[in-house]
């Protein structure tokens, strides 16, 4: 029978054997466990890092995807609907 949880799962014998089982450190949290899906998906091996910290990536995407000038992303920041990985909350 399959482990019925995650933590059941980053113990059980079967994942460990086929490999599923992987740690990641972390900035806040240190060494995680995680259980990788048992179903491959294309030929590359899947990113094994942390999750971004929450806006850390918002900047760039709303400069490279959305075009937002930085007078733009201030206001956005000003106003709470983003922050800024630079100052928590601040303009970029």
């Amino acid at each position: 029978m399959p482990p019925s949880s995650p933590w059941r799962a980053l113990a059980d014998e079967h994942a460990r054997a086929r490999g599923l089982v992987f740690h990641i450190g972390h900035s806040t949290f240190g060494r995680v466990g995680h259980v990788a899906s048992p179903v491959p998906f294309g030929l590359e091996e899947h990113a094994r890092r942390p999750a971004p910290a929450l806006g850390a990536d918002s900047v760039d995407v709303m400069r490279s995807l959305l075009r937002y000038d930085d007078a733009r992303i201030r206001a956005l920041v000003r106003e709470g609907v983003t922050i800024s990985p630079e100052t928590g909350s601040g303009a970029p």
